[in-house]
């Protein structure tokens, strides 16, 4: 994978819900050598839940899994960033959106 990714996404009124979902190769068991990613969620306000951040809706450390969950999404274009940190590693992203 890239150093950056990004996947990009609509939300109409349908939308209730919104998961965004990253996993990635662990690396080696060395600390030097663990494959770490980073991954934001941007709205379409460019409103940014960085998953580092103080926001609750979203978690992100050196797991292997990330998540970030939104109730009622703002409408419009959404993008997914992946950030590749320290590794050389595989991620998949996946963006769900539960319809009402």
């Amino acid at each position: 994978s890239s150093p950056l990714s990004e996947l990009e996404f609509e939300i109409d009124e349908n939308f209730k819900s919104l998961l965004v979902t990253m996993n990635h190769s662990p690396g080696s068991i060395a600390t030097d050598t663990q494959n770490d990613f980073d991954l934001d969620l941007l709205s379409p306000s460019g409103e940014n839940f960085y998953l580092q951040s103080q926001t609750p809706k979203c978690n992100n450390t050196m797991q292997l899994v990330s998540e970030c969950r939104m109730e009622n999404p703002k409408m419009g274009l959404w993008r997914a960033r992946v950030s590749r940190l320290r590794g050389e590693g595989h991620f998949q992203l996946v963006a769900t959106g539960i319809t009402k």
